[in-house]
């Protein structure tokens, strides 16, 4: 993923072998040579709109600030998946009562305290926003939404409505499919 755009990129290597060219996948933290006499070429495969005016790559950079790869996410990732693994299995499973199902975390310091939790807010504000548009478009159905509705209906999945103001004041939605 680019750091400046957030286009998805894939890292490749393109070859040619018996006149076809082939691309095949390249590991991410591998750091390609540059050889002009090599049959390999390093290189990145994303897809690319057709007819898209705005579209543009972004400025030359080394190969490492080109994209994040998964290890560059760090504590805060790791922790964050772990979490949400651990509360999907209370919820899901029903082994704990209500009054039982928390959570109790350690930091040895204030920053990284307020760093998980910025984190946190980031992830649930990410899946709020994806199940809620992943909801809206299931709803619809076959027919789709229209530009002019698809606010609409991000806002009745997220119940984000005027009758509901108490509940967007509290911060908690419920999605549903």
């Amino acid at each position: 993923m680019c750091r400046n755009c957030g286009q998805e990129h894939h890292p490749v290597v393109i070859t040619e072998e018996a006149g076809m060219r082939r691309v095949l996948p390249r590991d991410i933290d591998e750091t390609p040579l540059e050889d002009a006499d090599s049959a390999e070429k390093p290189g990145y495969l994303m897809l690319e709109p057709e007819n898209d005016e705005n579209f543009s790559f972004t400025g030359a950079a080394e190969e490492i600030n080109k994209l994040a790869s998964l290890s560059a996410e760090g504590r805060s990732s790791a922790t964050t998946l772990l979490v949400s693994s651990a509360l999907h299995w209370m919820n899901a499973t029903g082994a704990l009562p209500l009054e039982r199902r928390k959570l109790l975390a350690f930091t040895d310091n204030r920053q990284d305290a307020a760093l998980q939790a910025g984190h946190f807010n980031d992830f649930l504000f990410v899946a709020l926003l994806r199940g809620a548009t992943l909801a809206a478009v299931r709803a619809a159905g076959p027919d789709g939404l229209s530009e002019d509705q698809f606010g609409i209906g991000l806002q009745a999945m997220l119940k984000f409505k005027a009758a509901e103001r108490g509940r967007r004041k509290s911060g908690c939605s419920t999605l549903t499919s």
